[in-house]
């Protein structure tokens, strides 16, 4: 949908949805922190820490909500990010 890297662009139709929903939902706080710090950080551009984890796991419970409603309502979903 979107050919230039300073954007993400995502479009899933509502099984994509429900299967993002789904994978989203079986990830842990653990699991999260253990994926965190696995992360290449010379290609991350921001210092892995405990203060970059927060931030980031906060925002992660935040996209899993919005998949997790939209496919409840049966939704397409297209989600952006900026890089």
């Amino acid at each position: 949908m979107y050919a230039a890297s300073d954007y993400i662009m995502s479009l899933k139709n509502p099984a994509q949805v429900r299967d993002v929903a789904a994978a989203l939902s079986s990830l842990d706080a653990a699991e999260f922190r253990r994926r965190y710090f696995a992360i290449n950080s010379r290609t991350y551009e921001v210092d892995l820490s405990e203060e970059d984890l927060d931030y980031t796991w906060d925002w992660f419970q935040e996209v899993r909500e919005l998949y997790v409603r939209a496919a409840a309502a049966g939704r397409w979903m297209l989600f952006t990010a900026d890089q």
